[in-house]
């Protein structure tokens, strides 16, 4: 042959197209692939990160939990060696020796526990002890209560006392402004009495005064005999010579008895004592005005 053959040109195209469609083929499906590579890998990536934040949260929980338990580690140290403080005061306490010894150890126990049930004992009755402090405290409060009234009324009391000692410095002073009462009192009672004895005097002289007039008008009135008018001037003389005598001595004579009428005022009788000048005492009763 003397060169190659050529293919008629409809499988020239045919081959062309096949050519073509495989390309694109394989174009599209590598497009594929690598899409869905980039999507596995996203998904890997997501996958990863958050595996890795999963794996940052629980370090981190992780390192809050060693945290907490390094505290309760610390507390259980601390509550461990409080224990042992309080085993060593239970011993102390008991009159015990610590020792390693398992014996003296079950026997310090044995000896604890009946020395903690006695004081447990001893425990129980502090509610019985602490009521009868509180009706102790009580009673001292009602008891300083009472003692505060007391203060107050021994105060009131002493304030009082204080006001009668002042009341009592008075008492001289008042008695003796009452002794000079006195004493004036019965100066004016003196001045009174006398008062009313020249009064009561006064007034048995107007009335012998009225008297006479009366009896001289009488005389004087009625119609007498030429032979009877020198019997009448020894009368008058008569009657004259007592009130001479009454007004000589400064005492008033007694008045004659008359008669009184059913109109006359009882004012005008008088009940007059009898005068020293008469006789009589000095110390009689001021004459009193019959009312």
């Amino acid at each position: 042959m003397d060169g190659p053959a050529e293919l008629p040109l409809e499988w020239l195209e045919l081959a062309d197209l096949s050519s073509r469609t495989v390309a694109s083929i394989l174009t599209r499906t590598i497009a594929d692939e690598r899409k869905r590579t980039a999507q596995l890998l996203d998904a890997e990536v997501a996958a990863r990160s958050s595996a890795l934040a999963s794996a940052r949260a629980e370090t981190e929980e992780l390192r809050r939990a060693f945290g907490h338990a390094e505290a309760d580690f610390e507390t259980a140290a601390g509550e461990v060696t409080a224990l042992l403080e309080v085993v060593a005061i239970l011993l102390e306490a008991v009159g015990l020796d610590a020792s390693d010894d398992l014996g003296d150890l079950r026997e310090a126990a044995v000896h604890a526990v009946n020395r903690i049930r006695e004081l447990t004992g001893t425990a129980a009755r502090i509610p019985a002890l602490e009521a009868e402090l509180e009706q102790r405290i009580s009673e001292v409060r009602t008891a300083e209560a009472r003692i505060a009234d007391l203060q107050d009324a021994a105060n009131r009391a002493e304030r009082r006392h204080q006001e009668l000692l002042g009341t009592a410095s008075r008492v001289p002073t008042l008695e003796a402004a009452v002794q000079a009462a006195e004493v004036r009192i019965a100066g004016l009672s003196a001045q009174l009495f006398a008062s009313a004895k020249t009064a009561g005097k006064v007034e048995a002289l107007e009335g012998t005064i009225v008297q006479l007039t009366n009896a001289m008008a009488a005389a004087a009135a009625s119609p007498a005999a030429p032979s009877a008018q020198p019997r009448s001037r020894p009368a008058k003389r008569a009657a004259a010579a007592p009130a001479a005598r009454a007004e000589k001595n400064g005492a008033a004579a007694p008045p004659e008895p008359e008669t009184t009428s059913a109109d006359q005022p009882l004012a005008n009788l008088v009940l007059t004592a009898p005068s020293p000048a008469d006789g009589g005492s000095s110390d009689a009763p001021p004459p009193l005005a019959a009312a």
